[in-house]
């Protein structure tokens, strides 16, 4: 089977380009022939190309797809302009990005979570929702987390939570990392595994609980309100799934306050109940299995047929 992954820029380091990676590493060792397509190549592009074995097209894809897994819409106009694939599938990952908005011309349209699902919903699109894939022999525990909280790591590409963060382990007497941003990290595995805590939301957030590390989900990005859901429970985690981990579901305050009180609830056994959980919910074989028992089945969407 020949597949497509298509996205509309893969420059940075970041959730986009991990999910990328992630999935292109699975459907490569399930034997399939995999191409990645993407209008802006750079940084996570080339690591892409140089890490797996795969056929890159950063300017046009040319060959027939048997299946087209696309992230973006100005991807999807593209790919249907030039009628390359058999089946499309368009995944949103974001309610605020005005590419990650869904239109006309998928046969299938999956998300990430009920807030986004609900979204589409509202602008007329039936959406599946499927959890982000983490793979979790890359994320793995390289190190025990130490009995008590020492290291804690802002996991961003954003640096408006510095502040905070950074005060509150001052607070505390706490060495701060910072994970991403300014200077991008490709190993980022052991830069998490370097911190007892990590501060993070999204994919983010998943993949330092797959290294078995502790979690508050804050960070604040600018273009939603700075909501906190709090010091990671496995117990609350399928409700803050609803909003992708992102703070959304809880909408604790964040201030100095409320973070440190977070950094008290620290237990060094919690790291490892954290990667069970990801495990469960977001392994990248459980993923890719869906999208293809989804796109594969034969049966198309109601409006297409």
């Amino acid at each position: 089977m020949h597949i497509l992954i298509a996205n509309a820029i893969l420059p940075p380091f970041g959730g986009l380009g991990s999910w990328t990676e992630t999935m292109v590493s699975d459907l490569i060792s399930r034997g399939f022939k995999v191409d990645v397509f993407t209008l802006e190549p750079g940084i996570y592009s080339e690591k892409i190309a140089n890490s797996i074995s795969v056929k890159e097209l950063w300017n046009r894809p040319r060959d027939f797809y048997d299946i087209a897994l696309i992230q973006h819409n100005n991807c999807l106009e593209i790919i249907r302009r030039l009628h390359v694939a058999k089946k499309i599938c368009m995944t949103t990952h974001s309610r605020y990005c005005p590419i990650d908005q869904p239109i006309k011309g998928a046969h299938y349209y999956v998300t990430i979570s009920e807030e986004i699902k609900a979204h589409m919903l509202k602008s007329g699109f039936e959406a599946r929702i499927i959890k982000s894939p983490i793979d979790t022999k890359r994320y793995r525990p390289l190190n025990p987390l130490k009995k008590k909280l020492h290291n804690v790591g802002l996991l961003s590409n954003y640096r408006k939570a510095e502040a905070l963060i950074r005060g509150a382990c001052l607070e505390l007497d706490l060495e701060f990392t910072i994970i991403g941003g300014e200077n991008p990290i490709w190993e980022i595995t052991e830069a998490i595994n370097y911190c007892d805590l990590v501060v993070s939301v999204g994919r983010g957030a998943l993949e330092a609980m797959s290294c078995g590390r502790a979690v508050i989900v804050f960070d604040d990005r600018g273009y939603y309100p700075a909501w906190s859901d709090g010091y990671f429970y496995p117990e609350k985690g399928l409700e803050m799934a609803q909003f992708n981990y992102t703070g959304r579901r809880f909408r604790r305050d964040a201030n100095m306050t409320t973070i440190s009180a977070m950094m008290d609830e620290y237990q060094s056994d919690d790291g490892q109940k954290n990667r069970q959980y990801v495990v469960e919910h977001h392994s990248v074989k459980s993923v890719v299995d869906t999208y293809l028992e989804l796109i594969t089945s034969g049966a198309l969407p109601r409006s297409l047929h």
